[in-house]
């Protein structure tokens, strides 16, 4: 069975093609990949998105104070090991 992080990004992929379909018109029953609709919309590969968006959440995080929750949370320790 595949993880629920695994489900959530497989999803999520699913839901930005799918938006981006309907903003360029193009119906479900025209054969078109998912790599020409980045190429027309000028968007890059999902994978590629959620990583930049997670690494600009990571670098958020590593800057706040220690005591705070989201830096608790996330198991982030400079200088020592994750939580």
């Amino acid at each position: 069975m595949a993880s629920n992080s695994t489900t959530n990004e497989k999803t999520e992929r699913y839901t930005h093609h799918r938006w981006q379909r309907s903003i360029l018109g193009i119906s479900w029953k025209v054969k078109v990949t998912n790599e020409e609709v980045r190429v027309r919309t000028g968007q890059h590969n999902t994978d590629d998105i959620l990583s930049e968006k997670r690494l600009r959440w990571l670098g958020h995080v590593i800057r706040m104070d220690h005591h705070t929750m989201a830096h608790t949370w996330s198991g982030v320790a400079l200088g020592g090991s994750g939580v």
